[in-house]
């Protein structure tokens, strides 16, 4: 058996460098769009994480004060507030949320007490908080978010139907 050793060509040398930059080249285009599609993927995940958040929140506000008269609207510079009563030690503080400033924010206050709306807590990024009363025992909640994303939902208050709790 004799094994030669093969002359090789520059042709051949050449096909392995092309060979070599093809796989390169596909290589960056499989990084390029997995990196697209993780940026988007972040992006729509942030999107409903905002959406959630804000619907969570404001839900839970309102449960929380589910009582004859402890949730309200007030019309406010352009938008609305939503107030939130409740009385602790014969004292009745209220809960305003409300957007400014570029956020959803909440404060709670002493009743009669005014307040700097730049003082309240943020909450979310918001460009706009639009609430209003449906009926009796139905909100309707429109948000939107500072990517300028619609978010309306209806919060139902079971204290204003038959049997409901009241603040005393």
């Amino acid at each position: 058996m004799s094994f030669k050793k093969r002359d090789r060509s520059i042709v051949d040398m050449l096909f392995i460098l092309a060979l070599f930059g093809v796989f390169m080249v596909c290589a960056l285009f499989v990084v390029l769009f997995g990196a697209n599609i993780y940026k988007n993927t972040v992006a729509d995940m942030q999107l409903n994480f905002n959406k959630r958040t804000a619907v969570s929140y404001v839900s839970e506000k309102i449960r929380r004060h589910d009582m004859v008269g402890a949730v309200s609207i007030k019309d406010k510079d352009g938008g609305s507030e939503l107030v939130l009563k409740e009385e602790v030690d014969g004292d009745v503080y209220l809960t305003h949320l409300y957007a400014f400033d570029g956020s959803l924010k909440e404060i709670t206050v002493k009743e009669g007490t005014d307040f700097d709306p730049g003082s309240g807590q943020d909450i979310l990024k918001v460009s706009e908080f639009n609430a209003e009363k449906v009926s009796d025992s139905l909100y309707r909640f429109d948000i939107r978010d500072d990517k300028g994303q619609n978010t309306d939902f209806f919060v139902a208050v079971y204290s204003e139907t038959d049997g409901g709790y009241e603040l005393e």
